[in-house]
């Protein structure tokens, strides 16, 4: 009976050891892999709709790593400061090919060079997902003082814009003006629209057909006020 006894205690000892030592295994090169790339990815999500809906200059790391739900120190393990993780974010922005980064355009005179960037812009304003947040956090990077990226703050697609809208005057397809006032509404509408969708749902979003928008430039009559 004893001799039983001494072997079933030895045999529930031995269980409680393994089931112990499976609880303090070290984790696999995949699971530590898997870990890094959920913590990156929940910075990387907060920060982007912290970007889009307050601008980088009002985005502080607290703001950050409170949104997320982790230590600064955390946060510095992943990324040098918050320069860095809006890099990040417009790397995966190109990787869309939707924002017109990295597009030749080129081959696009006047009218319809500006025709071309607002379909592709309405099209992006209707999609799913998260790419709405890329749209106007990639529209309103220009004005952002703080932001160290020298591509996004020298605009260049704000400087071909008004090239196009000076050709599309000198083919009379476009009023007579400063270029500058065409482009800075035509940009101010699309950041107005693209913040507005910010906050509501894909089932619930409204995007302006392009012929209303082109109408901006389609006038071929100046008005004085």
């Amino acid at each position: 009976m004893i001799d039983y006894y001494i072997f079933g205690m030895y045999n529930f000892l031995l269980t409680i050891a393994s089931i112990d030592k499976g609880r303090h295994m070290p984790r696999t090169v995949l699971q530590n892999k898997k870990i890094k790339e959920n913590r990156q990815e929940a910075i990387l999500k907060s920060s982007l709709e912290l970007f889009s809906k307050k601008g980088f200059d009002s985005v502080s790391t607290d703001d950050i790593t409170e949104a997320v739900g982790c230590s600064h120190g955390l946060f510095y393990h992943y990324y040098k400061d918050k320069n860095e993780v809006f890099n990040e974010l417009l790397k995966r922005a190109r990787t869309k090919d939707k924002l017109l980064i990295n597009k030749d355009l080129d081959g696009y005179h006047g009218i319809a060079a500006i025709k071309m960037v607002a379909s592709v812009w309405c099209d992006l304003m209707k999609s799913d997902g998260n790419e709405i947040f890329y749209f106007h956090m990639f529209l309103i990077s220009y004005l952002q003082k703080t932001l160290k990226n020298q591509e996004m703050k020298n605009n260049k697609l704000y400087l071909y814009l008004i090239e196009k809208v000076k050709e599309g005057q000198k083919d009379k397809d476009i009023a007579g003006g400063d270029p500058r006032d065409y482009v800075d509404c035509f940009m101010s509408m699309f950041e107005g629209l693209s913040y507005s969708l910010l906050y509501k749902d894909y089932s619930k979003r409204r995007v302006p057909d392009l012929s209303v928008i082109m109408n901006l430039f389609d006038r071929k009559v100046t008005f004085n006020v």
